[in-house]
C-alpha cells in the first residue's frame, strides 16, 4: 500500500531490473529512510541496464539522488565523491552541477561552486528534461554572494525567481 511495498515486492520477484531497484531507492529517499535507499541505489547501479541511453541516464539521476542525500545527511565530502566520478564522464549535466554547487558552498569552495552550476547552466538545452532550472540560478547566486559578486547574485536571483516563483524576492546579502 505504499511505494516502498509496491517496489520491494517488485525488487522480491525481479531481483535484476535495474530499473526495479532504482525505483525502490527513490520510494526510499521519498520516505526518509536514506542508508536503505543509499544501498538500492548502489544495487541498481551495479545492475546491467537495458540500453546505454537508459543506463547513462538512471547512472546520472541515481548518482544525483545519492549525492542528494549525503548532503541532506550533512555530508558534502561525500557527495562530491560520490558524483565525481559521473562528473568526469558526464560533465555539465544540470542535475549534478545543483548537487556538487552545493556541496562546494558547504565545504567553503564557492570558486568550483560557480564554475560546476556555470557549466550546468551552459547545458540546460542538452537536457530538456531537467525540470529545475531555477535552482541552478538560485545556488549559483548563493555562490556568487559567498564570494562578494553581488551584481551577478542579483542577476542569478532573479533568473531563479522568472524560472520559479518560490525563488521570487531573494537579495543577496553583501554589499
Amino acid at each position: 500500500h505504499t511505494s516502498i511495498s509496491l517496489w520491494s515486492d517488485t525488487a522480491a520477484k525481479s531481483p535484476l531490473k535495474q530499473r526495479v531497484r532504482l525505483n525502490l531507492a527513490y520510494a526510499y529517499q521519498q520516505e526518509g529512510y536514506m542508508q536503505d535507499a543509499i544501498r538500492e541505489y548502489h544495487s541498481g547501479l551495479a545492475l546491467y541496464p537495458d540500453n546505454e541511453v537508459t543506463g547513462r541516464t538512471n547512472r546520472l539521476l541515481a548518482t544525483m539522488n545519492i549525492g542528494q542525500i549525503y548532503l541532506r545527511l550533512g555530508r558534502p565530502d561525500q557527495a562530491l565523491d560520490v558524483m565525481a566520478a559521473e562528473w568526469n564522464a558526464d560533465p555539465g549535466f544540470p542535475g549534478l552541477a545543483v548537487n556538487m554547487g552545493m556541496a562546494f558552498g558547504m565545504v567553503g569552495q564557492p570558486d568550483l561552486a560557480v564554475s560546476v552550476l556555470s557549466m550546468g547552466i551552459a547545458n540546460l538545452p542538452a537536457y530538456p528534461w531537467f525540470t529545475d532550472p531555477g535552482r541552478l540560478y538560485f545556488n549559483r547566486g548563493a555562490a556568487y554572494t559567498l564570494i562578494g559578486q553581488c551584481e551577478k547574485a542579483r542577476s542569478d536571483f532573479q533568473m531563479a525567481a522568472n524560472l520559479d516563483p518560490d525563488f521570487s524576492g531573494i537579495v543577496p546579502v553583501c554589499s
